[in-house]
C-alpha cells in the first residue's frame, strides 16, 4: 500500500528575489511539505517575497537568518541555517518523514511516471538516504528562464543532493550529503559510485538513473554576472569564484545527454505558474528583483573593468567565456523594453 509521504525541503536564499516563486512552486507541485526558506543578506525584496508566501500557503515557512550571520563565520553559515530551520521543524512539530536542502537554483524532478516525490520514494522504499546527481541544462541561456521542460539536454556532474531521513542524528554534513551513524541504507540515484565526503560521486555518472536535481549554475550571460557579484564567499573577495569556472564552462569537451520529464511534471507548467503568481500577488516583486539582477550585472561589469590586471587574476577564471560586449548588448535590450522580458512571468 503507497504511503504518504512528508518530505521537507530547506533553502537558503540570498537576493533570490528573481527566482524564489519558481522554486517554491515547482517544489510545491512536486508535493514537498513543509518548505522553510531561510532568508538572508539581501538587497532586493528576496525576504518580502518569503514572507509573502508564508503568509499565504500554510506549506511555506519563512525564517530570518541574518542574525545567524553575526553569530557564526560564513564558511559555517549554510549548515549553521540547516540546523534552525531542522530545530523549526522540531519545535513545531511539523513531522516530515524526510528532508532535502536545496539551493534556489535547483530543481528535484523524477525521471519516470511518478508525478510526485512521495510517489518516487513509494517506489524505491525502505532507503535512509536518497542521492540525486546533478545535470546542468544546456538550453537555459535564456535570461530568466526555467527548465521545466519535457526534455532537457544537459551534462551531468559529480556534485549530488540528498534527501534523508528525518531524525537521524547528524554526525556531520555538508551542503550535498549529511553523515550519520544511523544511516545505514544509502540509494545513489546515478548508480555510480560515492566520494568518502558523500556529497558528490567519484566520476561524473552517465546516465541519472530515475531522478535527479536540474542545477541552473549559468543561466544567461547577464544573470551570470549577476550572480557573480551576488555570491561573495567572503567579505576580501569582490566577486563569486569557489564554484564557478567561466560561463557555461561544464560544456566545454563534454558530452550532452538527453533526459525526459514526466508530462504530469511538465504539462502546463509556465501556465499555471503565471497563474498562481498572480494569485499570491508576487509579480512587482519578480519584476522589481529582475531589474536588480540587471543592475547588479551591470555594476559587475564595472567593477571587473575598473580592477587592474593583477586585481583581475583570483577572479579571471569565473570570468572565462563571458562576452562582455553582449552582456552590455543584452542589458540594453533588457531595461529598453521593460514591459518584455523582465515583466513577462515566466
Amino acid at each position: 500500500m503507497a504511503q504518504d509521504y512528508r518530505v521537507a525541503l530547506i533553502a537558503i536564499a540570498s537576493n533570490e528575489g528573481a527566482y524564489l516563486a519558481q522554486f517554491v512552486f515547482h517544489h510545491l507541485r512536486m508535493g514537498f511539505a513543509p518548505i522553510i526558506l531561510i532568508t538572508n543578506n539581501s538587497e532586493d525584496d528576496t525576504a518580502a517575497m518569503a514572507a509573502r508566501m508564508a503568509e499565504r500557503l500554510p506549506d511555506v515557512h519563512h525564517l530570518d537568518g541574518d542574525p545567524l550571520r553575526e553569530v557564526f563565520p560564513l564558511l559555517d553559515f549554510q549548515w549553521r541555517a540547516y540546523e534552525l530551520a531542522i530545530y523549526y521543524i522540531q519545535s513545531n512539530r511539523l513531522q516530515p518523514d524526510y528532508v532535502m536542502a536545496l539551493d534556489v537554483d535547483e530543481y528535484w524532478v523524477p525521471l519516470t511516471d511518478d508525478c510526485s516525490v512521495s510517489e518516487y520514494l513509494n517506489r524505491h522504499k525502505g532507503y535512509d538516504t536518497y542521492i540525486f546527481n546533478w545535470i546542468i541544462p544546456f538550453e537555459d541561456s535564456a535570461n530568466f528562464s526555467h527548465s521545466i521542460v519535457s526534455e532537457i539536454k544537459g551534462v551531468t556532474l559529480r556534485p549530488a543532493k540528498t534527501i534523508w531521513r528525518y531524525g537521524v542524528r547528524i554526525k556531520r554534513a555538508n551542503a550535498h550529503n549529511v553523515i550519520s551513524e544511523e544511516i545505514k541504507r544509502e540509494f545513489v540515484v546515478s548508480g555510480a559510485t560515492l566520494f568518502e565526503t558523500r556529497g558528490r560521486t567519484v566520476d561524473h555518472p552517465e546516465r541519472l538513473g530515475d531522478g535527479t536535481v536540474i542545477h541552473q549554475m549559468f543561466r544567461g550571460m547577464t544573470e551570470y554576472v549577476a550572480m557573480l557579484l551576488r555570491g561573495r564567499p567572503t567579505d576580501a573577495m569582490l566577486f563569486k569564484t569557489s564554484t564557478r569556472d567561466g560561463y557555461r564552462s561544464s560544456f566545454r569537451n563534454r558530452k550532452l545527454i538527453e533526459v525526459r520529464i514526466p508530462v504530469c511534471v511538465t504539462k502546463n507548467w509556465a501556465l499555471e505558474f503565471g497563474e498562481w503568481v498572480n494569485k499570491i500577488g508576487l509579480a512587482e516583486i519578480i519584476i522589481a528583483s529582475r531589474l536588480q539582477v540587471v543592475a547588479r550585472a551591470e555594476r559587475g561589469l564595472a567593477l571587473y573593468a575598473s580592477l587592474s590586471e593583477e586585481e583581475r587574476a583570483p577572479y579571471a577564471n569565473a570570468f572565462r567565456f563571458v562576452d562582455f560586449d553582449a552582456v552590455r548588448a543584452e542589458i540594453a535590450e533588457l531595461l529598453a523594453d521593460p514591459d518584455g522580458r523582465i515583466a513577462r512571468i515566466p
